[in-house]
């Protein structure tokens, strides 16, 4: 004997409020993921075309700049 529950108008709702928010929350988690690492990317660029410049404008152009370049910049 197999009891079998009918699912109530409220459970129907509830469930699909629930879906509903876990994949807004899922989107917008992504969206921030997404921003952040390209705002992070964009500021390690804008940091060494940074350094590139400081050194190409102050460093004497005899000097070998692909070892000043490889102390500066950590690997």
């Amino acid at each position: 004997m197999s009891t079998r529950h009918s699912i109530t108008a409220a459970g129907q709702l509830t469930r699909f409020f629930l879906t509903l928010f876990i994949a807004i929350l899922l989107v917008v988690n992504l969206l921030f993921i997404v921003n952040a690492s390209n705002l992070i990317y964009r500021y390690a660029d804008d940091q060494a075309d940074e350094i590139i410049e400081t050194i190409e404008k102050d460093w004497p152009s005899s000097a070998n700049r692909e070892k000043l370049l490889e102390a500066y910049v950590a690997r």
